[in-house]
């Protein structure tokens, strides 16, 4: 196994991410900083709070919140 590593610009910070390569020279993995790891982390999360946010409001029960609010006299 090699590796080959290539440095990427991204929001005018330099970041370096590493792909490893098998024996043809095709990139099979790659090596990200673990602040850039957590952040993708972090994004994927929040797009799927959004999905399942999304989907109960497709629900016939679903309230709105202003409604869920004057049921409950607040």
């Amino acid at each position: 196994m090699s590796m080959e590593t290539k440095t990427v610009k991204k929001s005018g910070s330099k970041t370096e991410v590493r792909y490893i390569v098998n024996h043809k020279g095709e990139k099979t993995e790659v090596v990200l900083p673990i602040e850039l790891y957590e952040a993708l982390l972090e994004r994927i999360e929040d797009a799927e709070d959004v999905q399942a946010i999304e989907e109960a409001m497709k629900e016939p029960d679903f309230i709105p919140w202003e409604e869920a609010k004057k049921q409950l006299g607040v």
